[in-house]
């Protein structure tokens, strides 16, 4: 699989307390396209693991979104945030 996986966080996350975990996304894809899904949006990703190397996978439940695939759905998800 090409691509790693991303932590990307919406606005209004914060990582002192559980309540705004529901902010926690986690992406599959390049870099590239990450960075362009989140363009324009108060979002932050960061690079957690190569997918290959990760037990994340497109199968996990914890992937959220596959890039580019689901750009639409990941931009309006983050976009209730905004």
């Amino acid at each position: 699989m090409n691509g790693a996986v991303y932590e990307i966080t919406g606005n209004g996350y914060n990582g002192d307390t559980d309540a705004t975990d529901d902010r926690v996304l986690w992406v599959i894809g390049t870099g590239n396209d990450v960075a362009f899904a989140i363009m324009g949006l108060k979002a932050d990703m960061q690079c957690m693991a190569p997918a290959w190397q990760s037990e994340l996978h497109v199968a996990h439940p914890d992937v959220d979104f596959v890039l580019p695939r689901d750009i639409l759905r990941l931009r309006a998800t983050l976009m209730q945030w905004e």
